[in-house]
This record gives C-alpha cells, sequence and structure tokens, in this order.
C-alpha cells in the first residue's frame, strides 16, 4: 500500500464470526481464552442478523503464528459454522516498556512514539490495580503517582 510505504507496518491476521446461537455467558470464556492464545485484541459488537435476530459479531486479530490454534479453537467451541479470515497490514506506533519502582512494587509503563515523538504513556492497568490495592488507593491515583515518577 503505497500510502504507508514509510511508516511501520506489520501483518496480522483478523478473524469474524457472526454469532448468534452461542449463550452470554460464553462470551467472557470465549474471549479470555483467545487472549491467552495469544490474540493481541479482541472484540464483540452487538449485531442485528438474518430475519431480525439479534447477534454478537467476533472480531480477533492476531499473529500468523497463532492464527491455526485460535481457528481451531474457536471451531471446536462451535461458535459458528465459518469463520472469515483474512491477512491485513497493521500501521503500528513504536513501543518501549520501563519499569518505574513505587513502594517496592514495579510497574510497567508503556510509551508510544510516532516519528519519534512521544505520543503516549501509560502504565499497565494490572500494575496500577496492585500498586492502589497495596497503598489503599485508588487506581486513577495509581495512574497518577505512576506517571509523575516515570516523568521524574
Amino acid at each position: 500500500m503505497d500510502i504507508v510505504t514509510d511508516m511501520k507496518v506489520d501483518t496480522v491476521i483478523h478473524i469474524k464470526a457472526n454469532i448468534d446461537d452461542v449463550d452470554g455467558e460464553r462470551h467472557g470464556y470465549i474471549l479470555e481464552s483467545l487472549l491467552t492464545k495469544g490474540a493481541l485484541d479482541v472484540n464483540l459488537t452487538p449485531i442485528i442478523m438474518k430475519k431480525n435476530r439479534p447477534g454478537i459479531m467476533l472480531s480477533v486479530i492476531t499473529k500468523h503464528d497463532n492464527a491455526k490454534e485460535i481457528i481451531n479453537f474457536l471451531m471446536k467451541e462451535g461458535i459458528s459454522l465459518g469463520l472469515r479470515v483474512r491477512e491485513e497490514d497493521r500501521v503500528i506506533c513504536d513501543r518501549a516498556i520501563n519499569i518505574v519502582s513505587i513502594n517496592g512494587i514495579d510497574v510497567r509503563v508503556k510509551e508510544a512514539f510516532w516519528n519519534g515523538e512521544q505520543v503516549s504513556i501509560k502504565p499497565e492497568h494490572d500494575d496500577c490495580v496492585k500498586l492502589a490495592d497495596k497503598l489503599g488507593i485508588s487506581i486513577a491515583r495509581a495512574r497518577e503517582l505512576i506517571i509523575k515518577e516515570y516523568q521524574r
């Protein structure tokens, strides 16, 4: 694609299925299982399907190496009789993960860069929860402390 020739691009596999006969309790299990199996992103979108039935569109982004395992999992779970699979280019920011230590807790902080310019700083959510629990503060306050410490 000419538009992205000077940008950082990687190739991913995009797997989609429209689901109308899976009970809602299984959606969370399926989503978590896909992430465990290496999916980079998973989302569930409410849709209206044929005969005006409510359904869910499952969308999974993964690397090529994980695609076969994810497809096998979805087919064995019986979520759909068929999956749509395609290869896509994905424009991505450069990333760095750094560690900040606060009160003896190591916290991962992800930085994103576009054309060499920092465009975001984001502490990992699980680490924010761990710090908030240890200090007895809100997650929002933990995020503030982490970013403040990181920028020092």
